[in-house]
């Protein structure tokens, strides 16, 4: 009997592809940023709004003030110290948040617009984000 040899494509080298789509991902563009007030779409929050405490761009998340909050029970590390419960915010997934518009304050998605700014004596365009229903600089 013959001895198959396992098939390898000359061109594409399956690693090398899953490496690629992980780098694309991480570079994705945050929409929502750290301070911006947001509403909760989804979740036992729904409907609540708040502030963005923290923005987790690897696993597109975001954590609000006052909102999605857990329990975690410390155990006491000396003798003699009780032990703790701790509410902190978990993350929320950025698909389940939009933004609302510091402007007409409404939820409202967010575009991106460039506008000429003169940074010694030198005219720049500079990105900047845009609500969509008042069309105001959020930025």
């Amino acid at each position: 009997m013959a001895k198959y040899q396992s098939f390898k494509h000359p061109k594409i080298n399956l690693n090398q592809n899953y490496q690629l789509r992980i780098t694309n991902l991480n570079k994705s563009v945050m929409k929502i940023k750290k301070g911006d007030k947001v509403k909760i779409l989804a979740g036992k929050d729904k409907g609540k709004i708040g502030k963005v405490l923290q923005i987790f761009q690897s696993s597109n998340r975001a954590s609000i003030e006052g909102l999605n909050l857990l329990i975690k029970h410390m155990r006491p590390r000396k003798k003699g110290e009780k032990g703790q419960r701790i509410e902190f915010p978990a993350p929320l997934d950025l698909s389940n948040v939009i933004l609302v518009c510091p402007a007409c304050d409404k939820p409202t998605r967010v575009g991106y617009k460039y506008i000429e700014v003169i940074k010694n004596e030198i005219k720049q365009k500079k990105k900047v984000r845009v609500c969509k229903k008042c069309q105001q600089v959020i930025d």
